[in-house]
């Protein structure tokens, strides 16, 4: 755990140190993949996203389309959030993003939270636990 937390150091400073980190603290924490993704506050994109292990491929899908349907994020604050608990399956069910790229990546439930939040941007993370494969 500390070489994964000595790579989040390094990312701090550089971003393209990013998919490095990320994936020493997948390996870490042994889990099959995670995402980090950082949104700009003013104009409601992503201005950066870096994923690991299962949805790794699934990048330039959720940057270019799904991060302006997903439904989850912007419910993400300081705490830790199932996905499962914070949105109905009904609405899942019907959800583009839900269907499309979740499920797509793996994933058929997701645990995130919002762990910096400034005043222009806010990073969330969110790892894929192997109970919540499909």
């Amino acid at each position: 755990m500390s070489s994964a937390v000595s790579r989040i150091h390094d990312a701090a400073a550089s971003p393209e140190a990013w998919p490095q980190a990320l994936a020493a603290l997948t390996d870490a924490m042994g889990v099959a993949g995670a995402a980090l993704i950082i949104s700009n506050k003013s104009t409601g994109n992503v201005d950066e996203a870096c994923f690991s292990g299962l949805s790794a491929g699934f990048k330039a899908d959720y940057v270019r389309h799904y991060a302006a349907v997903d439904p989850y994020s912007p419910l993400l604050d300081g705490s830790w959030k199932k996905l499962s608990e914070c949105l109905p399956e009904q609405l899942l069910r019907k959800s583009e993003w839900y269907n499309d790229f979740v499920l797509t990546c793996g994933v058929r439930d997701i645990l995130g939270a919002r762990l910096v939040d400034t005043p222009s941007r806010y990073l969330r993370y969110s790892p894929a636990d192997r109970s919540n494969l499909r």
